[in-house]
């Protein structure tokens, strides 16, 4: 064989191990690119089910949360409601403290009324007695039934501030049995 027969047979052997370390890493690339496509595509299923599953449990979260804000809204309404019959009792109350107290001073000025009449007519001493007897009687019965009125405004006093207190514990209670209700919403929205 010549030496250009043997230099070319010896560039095809040469030629010959590249193209199957060629052909071989290209097989192995392919079969390593097959490896990852599958495992990128069971990745991406699995991200599938879990957007469906959170947007489930989403959904969930928001129906609780909107319970209970009706819920909420519900309760408001009702300590509204109650806040309003108790804001009436206080203002009757009040109202008829005034009535007392105007009677009260309308008392004082019949009283002073007398006195001053009686000054005046010193002259009918009898006629002023005896008016003067009458007056102070109306008095007495008027003090006695003051008196019977303030009895009665201490005890409505005592009895609206034993109501209101009441009231006030009721309204913690419904707070503070409110509360975890509000917890476990403010939990499920983390």
């Amino acid at each position: 064989m010549s030496t250009a027969g043997k230099v070319l047979v010896v560039l095809v052997i040469l030629t010959s191990v590249v193209f199957i370390l060629m052909v071989s890493t290209v097989a192995q690339l392919n079969r390593n690119w097959g490896q990852e496509l599958k495992k990128q595509t069971d990745s991406l299923a699995k991200l599938d089910d879990d957007i469906q599953s959170q947007r489930a449990q989403l959904t969930k979260h928001k129906t609780d949360v909107a319970l209970e804000q009706y819920q909420a809204g519900q309760s408001i309404g009702v300590l509204r409601r109650r806040l309003s019959a108790e804001e009436r009792v206080n203002t009757e109350a009040r109202e008829a403290l005034t009535r007392l107290n105007l009677q009260l001073a309308s008392v004082q000025q019949q009283a002073q009324s007398a006195t001053a009449t009686q000054e005046q007519r010193a002259q009918e001493k009898a006629d002023t007695q005896k008016l003067l007897a009458d007056n102070q009687q109306s008095v007495q019965q008027l003090q006695a039934q003051n008196q019977l009125l303030s009895e009665d405004v201490s005890r409505l006093r005592g009895e609206f501030l034993n109501l209101h207190a009441e009231n006030r514990q009721l309204v913690q209670q419904m707070q503070e049995s409110s509360r975890p209700r509000t917890r476990r919403a403010s939990n499920l929205t983390r």
